[in-house]
């Protein structure tokens, strides 16, 4: 009997405590690579800042407009660190700040740290342009998370100008963040062993326990075991193992007593083999997904033995699952963190491009006895540039307003043709200067004109055509308008846009209409874009009741499938569906006949409104502030001579441009209020026109459509003046005396 005692702990007891070892050693060292992935992605944010163009010239000049820009606590505390540090390459801060990120205001710089940043120090020691130093540092303050990497240009090239310094406190909530990643506690002390510390120190639970304590040290910054880290793992199978003992026990005994030595075989057989077989399976188990189950053999699924290696089975299978879970929320955000880092790339390029060559030739401008032809390729170069800037930073607010669930579509009658016979006149001259031949073909079932948002309409179209023609060097763009089967009231137009380009494989298209994604990263350096245009064109595309697909064979070419739907309309006159109906003929020639005040606080802003203004026959008064705009129009207003038309700057210091509109319909002004603002996303003409103002345009000024609103508005108050003319002189005149 005692001889199988031995032989039950020395088999079932030692078993179980491998396979909870296993288990507890792998959900612990799962952990550990979970603490030391967060100090890869910390130290990877900021790559980007490191190698930036403008941070470069910084480290140089010490540029005030980049601090104001880049480096306030809001700012900082929004990408979550508690320092950033930047310094030039001989060790001098040229800036330095503790942050309070959860707070998002300036802090102080953690207490010690500066101690390891004097000139010279190994953290402000860089021999390559891709250097990294990172890891746990530790202070008096507690444990800092640091990376510090070489400051380079946008090109990862030196010289090596300086050091970018970053840190986070890992603090208790930075530890809780991560215990509910593993649903497991964290803690960590400062403990710097006697001797060379063991990788894991584990301590399994005793009977009756419900968790074992598990402990393990990490290096800091200086290579010292001086962090231990330690965690409770539920003691997921010793409850079975106690049950099992005790009743393998009981059994062991009742056998001794009744049948003897004859049932020590049949106990060996039925149990102790099996046993033996489980801790040698244990022993050799992986834990990876294609481990092998642990043998369980029809016959023994009943009994406690059978319940136990199922246990065992589904113990193994979850943490397989947990495992892969865990690594792919590390891959979904290594791959977010890396399209970061190519769209910010893409986009830099997008906006320093144009900007480089408005900044350039108003520089060739300031150069004297200029011919008038260069001036003539100067300026038009410049507006060519600004443009695009616009359709970039138009691209961004549009995706920003689809992403927010905030684009809204007007419903109006639009004529099919005339919309795609303005995008073929648009796109014909850059076919032309591509060398692309396009041609437009128009079914002619194609419904005459229908139900829709017209300016959307042709902006999904310029968009697939302008991205044909940029992908088609020397080659052909075909334009097919195509009508489809009507789908109740509704008719539906297939616009396929077809060129002899470059083409796509599979995997590129899969990935094409993913915001700020091209389909080769390369793609963006010879043809340039955002990786937007797509985006937004099958967002309103679905928006408008349809869809953007495509189909492409690489070298071949491309085929986008638009597809629209909307109610037929009889009887309506559309021709005027994409362009918004102007004001009188003499508005449309630019004449203005009035007053205006201008309330503008910028001086390059109001030189150039002026400027258009007065030439168009306006007399303008200028003020800088809200609180002059009001002042100047109440009395103008009490004088008897009020001005025709405010035009009202939305943000101004003082009083800006909301509250001085609100307080002037409460004094009572009754004239026209034009709101003149940069603010365009969705909501923000609603939000003046709540304010009071009349009208309301946008930022860059487009002297056309500035003249064409004044004109209107201006045009409105001599309407009114002269029909309140024409009322009191009919009430004057003597009535007829009849016969």
């Amino acid at each position: 009997m005692l001889v199988q005692q031995a032989l039950l702990r020395t088999v079932l007891l030692e078993g179980f405590a491998a396979s909870e070892s296993v288990l507890v050693r792998n959900r612990t060292d799962l952990t550990k690579r979970l603490i030391e992935s967060e100090v890869a992605i910390f130290a990877d944010r900021f790559v980007d800042w490191a190698a930036w163009d403008d941070m470069y010239a910084f480290v140089e000049d010490g540029n005030a407009e980049f601090r104001e820009s880049n480096l306030l606590p809001a700012t900082l505390a929004s990408i979550r660190v508690s320092y950033i540090g930047i310094f030039s390459a001989d060790g001098v801060a040229r800036f330095e700040s503790g942050i309070d990120h959860r707070a998002g205001v300036a802090d102080v710089i953690p207490e010690g740290l500066q101690a390891r940043l004097r000139p010279g120090a190994e953290l402000l020691t860089h021999k390559s342009v891709d250097g990294l130093k990172s890891g746990f540092l530790r202070l008096p303050g507690g444990v800092l998370m640091i990376a510090s990497r070489p400051i380079v240009t946008s090109e990862r090239t030196g010289p090596i100008r300086g050091t970018l310094v970053t840190a986070r406190w890992m603090d208790s909530r930075e530890l809780d963040r991560i215990a509910k990643i593993r649903g497991l506690p964290i803690r960590m002390v400062v403990d710097t062993p006697s001797v060379e510390p063991p990788e894991f120190d584990l301590t399994l639970a005793p009977d009756g326990e419900q968790s074992h304590r598990v402990a393990w040290w990490m290096k800091d910054l200086d290579g010292i075991p001086s962090l231990k880290f330690s965690t409770d793992v539920p003691a997921s199978i010793s409850a079975t193992s106690q049950s099992t003992s005790a009743f393998l026990t009981v059994a062991n005994l009742v056998t001794c007593a009744v049948v003897g030595g004859g049932m020590l075989l049949i106990i060996h057989r039925l149990l102790l083999t099996r046993l033996a077989r489980m801790a040698r399976e244990l022993r050799n188990h992986s834990l990876s997904p294609a481990a092998a189950r642990l043998t369980l053999r029809e016959n023994e699924r009943h009994d406690e033995l059978g319940t136990l290696v199922e246990t065992l089975n589904t113990a193994f299978e979850r943490e397989c699952e947990a495992r892969a879970q865990a690594q792919a929320a590390r891959q979904i955000a290594e791959d977010a963190s890396r399209a970061k880092s190519e769209f910010l790339a893409n986009m830099s390029h997008e906006l320093r491009t144009p900007l480089t060559a408005i900044l350039g030739f108003a520089d060739l401008l300031r150069e004297d006895n200029l011919p008038a032809e260069a001036l003539r390729e100067y300026v038009r170069t410049i507006r060519s540039n600004g443009e695009h800037l616009l359709t970039v930073i138009n691209d961004i607010l549009d995706i920003s307003k689809i992403e927010s669930g905030k684009m809204t579509l007007e419903k109006t009658p639009c004529r099919i043709g005339r919309v795609l016979s303005e995008v073929e006149s648009l796109m014909g001259v850059r076919a032309r200067e591509a060398g692309v031949d396009l041609r437009l073909a128009i079914d002619p079932n194609v419904p005459a004109c229908i139900l829709t948002d017209p300016v959307r309409f042709r902006q999904v179209l310029l968009n697939l055509v302008g991205n044909a023609i940029k992908f088609t060097p020397n080659g052909r763009v075909s334009i097919a308008a195509i009508a489809m089967p009507p789908d109740g009231n509704h008719s539906c137009v297939r616009v396929e846009v077809i060129d002899t380009g470059v083409g796509m494989t599979q995997d590129q298209m899969d990935r094409l209409f993913n915001p700020f994604v091209q389909a080769d990263s390369s793609t963006t350096r010879k043809f340039g874009g955002t990786g937007l245009g797509l985006a937004i064109s099958r967002k309103l595309a679905r928006m408008l009741g349809g869809d953007v697909t495509v189909t492409s064979q690489i070298g071949e070419g491309s085929t986008f499938v638009f597809t629209l739907s909307g109610e037929s309309v009889k009887g309506a006159d559309p021709d005027d569906s994409v362009s918004p109906k102007g004001p009188d003929s003499a508005t449309n020639r630019g004449q203005l006949d009035g007053r205006v005040l201008l309330a503008e606080d910028g001086p390059d802003n109001q030189r150039l409104i002026r400027h258009h203004l007065t030439k168009a026959g306006a007399t303008v008064e200028l003020v800088d502030n809200g609180l002059k705009a009001v002042d100047a129009a109440m009395t103008a207003q009490r004088a008897g001579t009020p001005f025709d038309l405010i035009l009202m700057d939305m943000q101004m210091p003082e009083l800006d441009g909301y509250d001085a509109s609100t307080a002037l319909r409460d004094m009572g002004y009754t004239g026209a209020i034009v709101a003149l603002t940069a603010h365009a996303m969705s909501g923000d003409r609603e939000k003046c026109l709540a304010a009071g103002c009349d009208d309301y345009t946008t930022k860059p000024i487009d002297r056309a459509r500035l003249l064409a609103t004044c004109g209107m508005w201006m045009g409105r108050k001599r309407e009114v003046l002269g029909n309140a003319v024409t009322a009191s002189a009919s009430a004057k005149s003597p009535a007829p005396v009849g016969s």
